[in-house]
């Protein structure tokens, strides 16, 4: 079955198709729109949508995303499952950002109402990582705004997941990098820069080590202790 994906105003989410098709399909909110043909062998799929509110420019990893799926993952993996090797983070993080699936090595820094240590790692090279922010779970201030969302993607980083809120919705979701948080916040943190880098984070009911493995698609987040085949 093909994949494709189904774009809103401000939003990608990837769907499957229902009939085989060499086409990204694009709906608007009054048309639909056959805007760009794809070669299995291609690495990125470009697409420009267009409709009466919006001109945006998307470019989606296909290939990844496509390859992607934590239910999978979990159905061929119940013996690590079963040892802690694999984790399931607990379903309590919303999604945020047009990529809505993405995965890399773990980079984890832990404060509380306080980003300086934040954006001093998203200021260094992603190469491809995810950063784990452990918020300690405060709803009371946003760690993440669209600021820092775009740095991350100017920098090469995968995704964002923060054990708090973000701010910038509207911002966020129109970077290319992938965001998960408890919920969103008008009001800044603070700028002191108290907290630790590279150290264990508990989150979303599990421990996270620095070096680990992340996998976050719509289904879920889940952890390896070892990079998985996808």
């Amino acid at each position: 079955m093909a994949k494709g994906y189904f774009v809103g105003r401000d939003n990608v989410t990837r769907i499957s198709r229902v009939m085989q098709s060499s086409y990204i399909g694009v709906c608007s909110l009054r048309t639909t729109h056959v805007l760009d043909e794809f070669h299995p062998l291609c690495d990125k799929v470009k697409i420009i949508i267009t409709n009466s509110f919006h001109f945006l420019l998307c470019l989606l990893e296909y290939c990844n995303m496509s390859s992607l799926a934590t239910a999978e993952i979990c159905d061929t993996n119940i013996s690590h499952l079963s040892t802690g090797d694999l984790r399931i983070l607990h379903p309590v993080f919303q999604i945020y950002g047009q990529s809505q699936a993405f995965s890399g090595t773990i980079v984890t820094v832990k404060v509380f109402e306080d980003n300086v240590l934040v954006r001093e790692l998203l200021e260094t090279k992603g190469e491809g990582r995810v950063l784990v922010v452990d918020g300690g779970g405060s709803m009371r201030c946003a760690l993440v705004g669209g600021n820092l969302v775009q740095l991350a993607q100017s920098m090469g980083w995968s995704g964002i997941v923060v054990n708090g809120c973000v701010r910038d919705v509207d911002e966020i979701n129109l970077c290319q990098v992938g965001v998960r948080a408890l919920g969103s916040h008008p009001l800044r943190s603070n700028k002191k820069g108290f907290g630790e880098k590279h150290v264990g984070v508990y989150v979303g009911g599990s421990f996270i080590r620095d070096g680990e493995w992340l996998y976050a698609d719509n289904d879920g987040v889940i952890v390896s202790k070892f990079e998985l085949s996808i």
